[in-house]
């Protein structure tokens, strides 16, 4: 749990005093379930572009990858 904490994955609000995984934590470890709920991130959406070096301006990427996994 220290670990946790020196992370910024786990803090306490000091607000309500009330303890819990941070958003850092739950996008480092949780699951993609766990991000896209309410009390996570509902908008999550991981979005790889790879772009190798190219004289053609209408390649916009070269390679990408996205949840569904095309």
């Amino acid at each position: 749990m220290d670990f946790l904490k020196k992370l910024g994955a786990y803090a306490t609000e000091y607000e309500t005093g009330k303890e819990g995984f941070t958003l850092a934590g739950i996008l480092m470890f949780g699951k993609y379930d766990s991000i896209t709920n309410n009390s996570g991130d509902p908008m999550y959406f991981v979005d790889y572009r790879e772009t190798l070096a190219t004289d053609n301006p209408d390649i916009r990427w070269t390679h990408r990858i996205y949840p569904d996994g095309l």
